[in-house]
């Protein structure tokens, strides 16, 4: 059928050009989309380990993490970031994945890497803090929601507040929102939003109407 034919050209596209990672990618789709999905992973096993770009690698990782095969992808991504230790995409799932199997130590080695990096440093400091306040490192994982700005903003606000209200301590939840509105004039309406939320969850209801 179509599945058949489709293999048979990928095939011949990869007889002529073995290393061509668009290739293996689309043999491995094929797989998935017929539903042979252990046949995509070792067919992406095999052919990661012989490629000259971390495309096929990367590529790999990210279905096994979909997959929720976390350990077999972490060390895969390790053995990918002994090749490529500047890719940064596979710095940071180094350091999720790591989070997600509670290699604390190992997921803030790779993630303070990207402290620097203009693409992922904010997802480093929100993923620092996460990996610190599962750690239950309270004080450390406040600081860093506070470093944390861009696109990560919203959500770890959303978290110092919890924090704070987790520690009884909503006079500090509403000095941060006082103090973020001046920092973060542009977020002003979130903020007031959350601000009303931490006066309804202290029962002050009237100041939050």
């Amino acid at each position: 059928g179509d599945f058949t034919n489709a293999l048979k050209n990928v095939n011949i596209a990869l007889r002529k050009n073995p290393h061509t990672p668009s290739f293996v990618i689309l043999k491995a789709n094929l797989y998935f989309a017929a539903g042979r999905v252990q046949d995509a992973f070792d067919w992406l096993a095999s052919a990661s380990s012989l490629q000259k770009k971390p495309d096929v690698g990367l590529f790999y990782v990210q279905h096994l993490i979909r997959d929720q095969q976390e350990t077999l992808a972490l060390t895969q991504i390790e053995t990918l970031l002994k090749k490529w230790p500047e890719h940064e995409q596979l710095r940071f799932l180094a350091g999720i994945t790591n989070i997600e199997l509670k290699n604390f130590e190992r997921a803030e080695y790779h993630l303070k890497h990207l402290l620097n990096s203009e693409n992922y440093q904010d997802q480093a400091n929100y993923y620092l803090a996460v990996n610190a306040e599962r750690k239950q490192n309270y004080t450390e994982a406040i600081e860093l929601y506070k470093a944390t700005d861009g696109n990560f903003y919203t959500v770890s606000r959303k978290k110092l507040v919890s924090l704070y209200l987790a520690q009884n301590n909503a006079a500090d939840a509403i000095r941060l929102l006082t103090q973020e509105r001046i920092s973060h004039p542009h977020q002003a309406s979130f903020l007031y939003q959350l601000q009303a939320q931490v006066l309804k969850q202290t029962h002050q209801i009237t100041q939050a109407i």
